[in-house]
């Protein structure tokens, strides 16, 4: 089992005594609260700077959304993000095209 967890501006994850940074170059504005993955993609919940999407090989920041509130969890099913919003609730984010998350 593998487990991926945020920090202030990584991503890391853990398989056992390995640890590895997945990521470690976005600009994350509050810092990072909570990190999803899904295949090759990474969906940061970064507080009031909404989400950022991030591809894991090579590491980059491809889409973000600011989203209406502070940004606090996340998870990927399929091609939806659902975000816990601290101000506005869950928010479910179209990730077909992670270039261009969309709101719904």
């Amino acid at each position: 089992m593998v487990a991926v967890l945020a920090c202030h501006q990584a991503v890391i994850s853990q398989d056992g005594l390995n640890v590895q940074i997945e990521c470690l170059f976005w600009n994350a504005y509050d810092g990072a609260q909570d990190v999803a993955v899904q295949e090759d993609l990474i969906c940061v919940a970064d507080d009031y700077a909404g989400i950022s999407l991030v591809t894991r090989s090579p590491c980059a920041e491809i889409g973000s959304l600011v989203m209406a509130g502070s940004a606090v969890g996340v998870d990927i099913s399929g091609s939806y993000a659902y975000v816990a919003c601290y101000d506005a609730g869950l928010r479910i984010v179209d990730i077909t095209d992670p270039t261009a998350p969309i709101d719904r």
